[in-house]
């Protein structure tokens, strides 16, 4: 009996060693499966910040060239409304101009034309 029970003590221990051995291991790869993760967060929060600084850039890219492009469409506006001014005064300049230098004068009802 004594035989038996220092073999069932001897497999237990060795039972008890293995799972020692066992458990070390899973512990060391759950180490480097924790150190792999708190790396990739940590690139994965520098990759969003630089995510994030070009599309604030674009925003303001975008806000920058509304406003000029805003701008621009009110000068060609202003533009486009001296010229058509411009345009009408010169075409009232010469409608005036013409009728006052008609070397003629037009005839009347009350002037006959003569059958010659």
């Amino acid at each position: 009996e004594d035989s038996v029970d220092n073999g069932n003590a001897d497999e237990l221990e060795s039972e008890v060693e293995r799972l020692k051995t066992e458990i070390t291991d899973l512990l060391q790869i759950h180490r480097k499966h924790l150190e792999i993760h708190a790396k990739q967060e940590c690139e994965m929060r520098a990759e969003n910040m630089l995510l994030s600084r070009r599309l604030q850039y674009e925003i303001d890219r975008r806000q920058s060239m509304y406003h000029s492009l805003s701008e621009s469409e009110a000068s060609l506006e202003i533009n486009d409304e001296h010229f058509i001014n411009t345009q009408d005064h010169r075409k009232n300049s010469l409608n005036s101009l013409y009728h006052q230098q008609q070397p003629y004068r037009n005839r009347t009802v009350s002037s006959p034309i003569s059958d010659c």
